[in-house]
């Protein structure tokens, strides 16, 4: 009995140590192409609690209409897509929803554009 307690108090502990280090954002750089064309950003973000100063690049993938136009950039976030327009403000996203892959396995999910 006395171990079993030893052994969950130090699972307990182990657990408690491991917590998500939480980042803030200092600042968004964005990269533009020889057009003038916003196609990605660096964000730095800072961890609150060790004062790490991390830099996270994303490039963003062109989004193009039926006739081949640019028509925006997609950068990727945990559940779908962020839609941002030439200047690179958002104009929309994408949501992927697990529902209608299971009939259509290649589907990259719902866009809104607004």
């Amino acid at each position: 009995m006395l171990a079993r307690t030893l052994i969950a108090a130090a699972a307990l502990a182990a657990a408690g140590c491991a917590t998500t280090d939480r980042m803030t954002s200092l600042n968004k750089e964005f990269f533009r192409n020889d057009a003038g064309k916003v196609v990605g950003h660096r964000e730095s973000l800072r961890n609150q609690r060790t004062g790490e100063l991390v830099h996270q690049v994303e490039i963003y993938s062109v989004l193009l209409n039926a006739e081949g136009r640019v028509i925006g950039y997609e950068e990727r976030v945990e559940g779908g897509t962020v839609l941002r327009d030439e200047e690179g403000k958002a104009i929309g996203a994408r949501f992927v929803d697990l529902r209608s892959r299971g009939t259509n396995m290649r589907t990259e999910g719902v866009l809104f554009m607004y």
